[in-house]
């Protein structure tokens, strides 16, 4: 996220009434919070306004300027807790220390005469939209005061949790502070042996309710007991206040045998088909005795058939221990489409079988190593395929010329390919490189900061373009980044590299840069190589477009664009290959009736016209050789060896438009 006045919010909130309000604000994120590779689990304690709601609903919004993302997974509701005290401090009470709500106690150890709102009172903070219970030290009155719940009793195995909203305002007075304590009597209070918490010489909570909510676990404390009472004891020596919201007591009570799932952790986010993957899973002993259970794992495909199952057996857990289980045996998806991922808690004697289960669907991906051709005939193969490229990182960043060396954001001026480049049926021998991932052939487009999906994108055609990691990407030179390009004379055939060292604009670039290519053949092939595409969020090409793009037909072909397909991700050590397709040496593609080599040119569609009209003699004839064996003779696309046939002439247009394959032949003739 930015940290400006327009940045990104992710915002939790919750409705009592079906989702017609939604006065409740769970949480809210204004900064980054976890990572796709690292995902972080959050937690939220809302007893205080869903405890005893009948109609309660939960709602993630999300409010983007700047076009990032908010991922999700496996949120859960629960309600398993017995709810031992609840005061929002609302209703009839106060309005001076003199009047506590129902059943609480108010002690003021140093009494005003009368009894006023500067001691333990009912007070509307309008900051938070509650009311609250606030002691306000203004003016000064040197308080010692008390607020005491009612007396409470608790089971003897049972998680017991202490929760309320904070607002201490601490300031100094002859180097003196105030001090607000949250004791513990287990004596009906009539001593408080236990601190449970202290806040002095610094804030505590503030205006930001959410962030104000305080927990703690007071269960070795209170475990057994029934006469339990806590006080809110409030010295004051300045001249500032303590409120205090929504005081919630809870207890989890145990049962000697209950073993619960709490997750499925791997895989979550997709499946390629074709890999193999070792679940994960997260369970708990939430029982009073050590247990041995087993657990057992299935998958489904899209068509409902159990494609695995698997049981990991003898597993040991003691009373509230967490362990993460990974399955020894791996499954392997092999067809795309949603799958069924199912965990199981295998423990017969369970007294809670509620929370044994845990299901999550999981869309599975075929990875796509070949794609295309487009309209013009470009395809692409990866290194994943049998035919494919080798990987083969061509590391120019000590020997190349490095472009804008004092630019984070650019558009190069042209560059020398070193060499008659073919791209989509024209030649260039200039290039222009761009800080985000691309490079454009002949002519300058503009920086093209934010990427489109798919290519071609008819509504908005660029410059012809080749798009390694289109995305919002830098160039932090001041951390040894760069973009450079060198020139290779070769024996069989020249090339020329561009190399990007970059990082995406929200990150730092230290240990989350990228690191990819672009080898320009002189044989018209080009070659994308990746040799470090990060962890950091959305490195691997989430958010970019990958592909060839030209705008006069237009033509395009996209690899991958924002995450269409997952099990493209850019990888370490991937290579992709851009090439047109072409047979043996033998093979006249449908447009090159001057038999030059050279496939659909404008030219050779007129030509073809020509030949038609009988305006112009075909260049080049044939005879049909023997065997069937096919040869397309000058002016006959189909390859029939009937030239000036209308049939002819609609192949060479198609050809050009690139809709139509080459036809071709075995064997050389020799005529």
């Amino acid at each position: 996220n930015r940290e400006t006045a327009d940045h990104d919010t992710a915002m939790v909130v919750g409705s009592t009434d079906g989702g017609e309000t939604w006065p409740h604000a769970v949480a809210e994120y204004v900064e980054d919070r976890g990572t796709i590779s690292v995902p972080e689990s959050l937690s939220y304690d809302i007893s205080s306004w869903a405890a005893g709601q009948a109609d309660v609903r939960i709602a993630f919004r999300f409010a983007t300027t700047n076009g990032l993302a908010w991922y999700l997974d496996e949120p859960r509701l629960i309600s398993d807790l017995d709810t031992l005290l609840f005061e929002s401090f609302d209703g009839d009470w106060g309005p001076y220390g003199d009047n506590p709500p129902n059943d609480w106690t108010i002690i003021n150890e140093v009494e005003p005469d009368p009894p006023n709102d500067n001691d333990w009172s009912r007070y509307n903070y309008s900051t938070w939209g509650v009311t609250v219970a606030r002691v306000n030290h203004t003016p000064s009155e040197n308080q010692n005061e008390w607020l005491i719940t009612p007396s409470l009793s608790f089971s003897e195995t049972a998680v017991c949790t202490l929760s309320f909203y904070v607002n201490y305002w601490d300031d100094t007075y002859n180097n003196e502070t105030d001090s607000a304590f949250v004791l513990l009597s287990t004596d009906d209070g009539i001593s408080w042996p236990v601190e449970v918490a202290l806040y002095t010489g610094e804030d505590e909570g503030g205006s930001n309710r959410n962030e104000s909510l305080r927990s703690y676990d007071i269960s070795s404390w209170v475990q057994g007991e029934d006469q339990v009472k806590i006080g809110f004891k409030y010295v004051g020596l300045a001249a500032w206040w303590w409120m205090v919201d929504d005081v919630l007591v809870t207890e989890t009570v145990l049962l000697a045998d209950n073993i619960a799932l709490l997750s499925i952790d791997f895989p979550t986010e997709f499946l390629v088909a074709g890999q193999d993957y070792n679940p994960v899973v997260t369970v708990i002993n939430l029982g009073t005795e050590q247990q041995t259970f087993d657990l057992n794992f299935t998958v489904r495909d899209p068509d409902n058939t159990e494609i695995y199952s698997s049981t990991e057996v003898n597993l040991v857990l003691d009373p509230l221990q967490t362990s993460q289980i990974t399955f020894t045996n791996p499954f392997t998806p092999s067809i795309s489409g949603d799958h069924t991922l199912r965990a199981t808690v295998i423990n017969p004697d369970d007294e809670d079988t509620s929370d044994d289960i845990a299901e999550i669907m999981v869309t599975c991906y075929e990875h796509q190593g070949t794609g295309g051709p487009d309209d013009f005939g470009y395809h692409f193969i990866d290194n994943t395929e049998p035919d494919g490229p080798e990987f083969n990182w061509i590391d120019i960043s000590e020997t190349g010329t490095e472009i804008e060396p004092d630019l984070s954001y650019f558009m190069s001026d042209p560059l020398p390919i070193g060499f008659t480049f073919n791209f989509y049926g024209a030649d260039y021998t200039t290039i222009y490189v761009n800080s985000h991932g691309q490079l454009h052939f002949g002519i300058r487009d503009t920086w093209l900061r934010t990427n489109d999906c798919p290519l071609p994108d008819p509504s908005t055609p660029h410059a012809p373009m080749a798009a390694l990691f289109w995305d919002d990407l830098k160039v932090q030179h001041e951390i040894g980044q760069g973009v450079y390009y060198q020139y290779f004379d070769e024996p069989d055939v020249d090339y020329t590299v561009v190399q990007w060292h970059v990082s995406r604009d929200d990150s730092d670039g230290l240990n989350d840069y990228l690191e990819f290519e672009l080898v320009i053949f002189e044989d018209a092939r080009l070659l994308f190589q990746y040799d470090h595409v990060s962890d950091l969020p959305l490195g691997q090409g989430q958010d970019a477009t990958v592909g060839l793009e030209y705008d006069v037909l237009p033509s395009g072909i996209s690899y991958l664009c924002n995450d269409d397909n997952p099990a493209n991700r850019l990888q370490n050590g991937l290579a992709i290959k851009w090439l047109v397709p072409s047979g043996s040496d033998c093979v006249y593609i449908p447009g090159d009736c001057d038999h030059n080599g050279t496939p659909v040119e404008l030219s050779d569609v007129i030509a073809m016209i020509g030949i038609y009209r009988g305006t112009i003699v075909p260049a080049y004839t044939c005879d049909c050789p023997p065997n069937g064996s096919e040869f397309a003779a000058e002016g006959d696309p189909n390859g029939n060896c009937i030239a000036f046939e209308l049939g002819d002439v609609v192949t060479e247009i198609g050809a050009y438009r690139g809709s139509t394959e080459a036809s071709g032949c075995e064997d050389c003739p020799g005529s």
